[in-house]
Formats: C-alpha cells, sequence, structure tokens
C-alpha cells in the first residue's frame, strides 16, 4: 500500500489527493473525531503533494550533482595523483561516518516542538541536508577513486605479451 501511495503521490496528484481523503476519513472515523467537511481538503491535499513532489524534484536534483561532480573529482584524482589503497580506505571510512551521522542525527536525536519552525529545528534540517550531501559526494569519490596499483598495472597487449 506505501508503494502504491508513493506512486500516485509523484506521479497521480488527483488520484492521491482522493486516497489522502478516504484514509483520513477513515481515521476520522476510528477516533471519533471531528475535522469539519473533509471533502473540501481536495485543493489544500493537492498543493500539499505538489509541494512534495517539487522537493522530492530538488532532492533528485542536489543528490544527481553532487554525485555527478564527485565522479569528476574522482576522475581528475585518479588520472594526476596516486592514491594508495589505505588512502582510500580513509577515504570510504569517512564517507560512511558522514553518512552515519547526517542520518542518525536526524532519526535518532531531533527535537521538535508543535510548528516545528523554532531556529533549532531550522538549523537540525539544513545541517543533516548538508552533511547527507557531503556525504554522498564523499561516497561517490570513495566509490569511483582507484587505487595506485590499479592506476599502475600493466594492460595485455592484443597479441597476449604483458
Amino acid at each position: 500500500m506505501g508503494i502504491l501511495n508513493s506512486v500516485k503521490m509523484l506521479f497521480f496528484p488527483k488520484a492521491f489527493a482522493r486516497a489522502e481523503i478516504k484514509e483520513s476519513k477513515r481515521q476520522v472515523a476510528e477516533e471519533n473525531a471531528v475535522f469539519g467537511d473533509m471533502d473540501e481538503w481536495y485543493e489544500e491535499t493537492l498543493k500539499r503533494a505538489a509541494k512534495k513532489r517539487k522537493g522530492k524534484l530538488i532532492s533528485l536534483v542536489l543528490v544527481a550533482a553532487s554525485s555527478i561532480s564527485a565522479f569528476f573529482v574522482a576522475k581528475y584524482i585518479n588520472i594526476n595523483f596516486n592514491v594508495g589503497i589505505e588512502h582510500l580506505r580513509y577515504v570510504r571510512l569517512v564517507a560512511i561516518i558522514i553518512v552515519g551521522w547526517a542520518v542518525l542525527g536526524r532519526i535518532g536525536y531531533e527535537t521538535q516542538t508543535m510548528d516545528g519552525n523554532t531556529l533549532l529545528e531550522q538549523t537540525s534540517e539544513s545541517t543533516f541536508k548538508i552533511l547527507y550531501l557531503l556525504g554522498i559526494f564523499v561516497t561517490t569519490i570513495a566509490l569511483f577513486l582507484e587505487p595506485a596499483s590499479f592506476n599502475n598495472q600493466i594492460q595485455p597487449t592484443p597479441d597476449g605479451a604483458g
């Protein structure tokens, strides 16, 4: 059900809005709560879904830009520097630490107020985004860096002689 609703939210906003209203009605009925006429929420639900889709697109662009630029940084390093396997391991370790720090700091130790707009929360969100993109960048470099021994291997010739 979660995947289907994600697809609806990303590609079929009207179907998502109908599903959102249906789910809200189900929750209200379960809790015997009163929230007014839920059918009037349709336009607001469309706006929220559009905002979420825009956020997903921005995220895709940022992650792609970070990964692509890191790929070319790794390519430049491979061509111009001899990176030893030990140095590559350190880069990998730093990448894991940055991504882990970003994610665990966001989901494990987050404080939140009712509206989510305090300076602490805004700073926490932007710190997460910065660390996560930096982690993606360093991880991509670590993925595409080639150790010096790999770069300097003798390439076989077509006739089979080393």
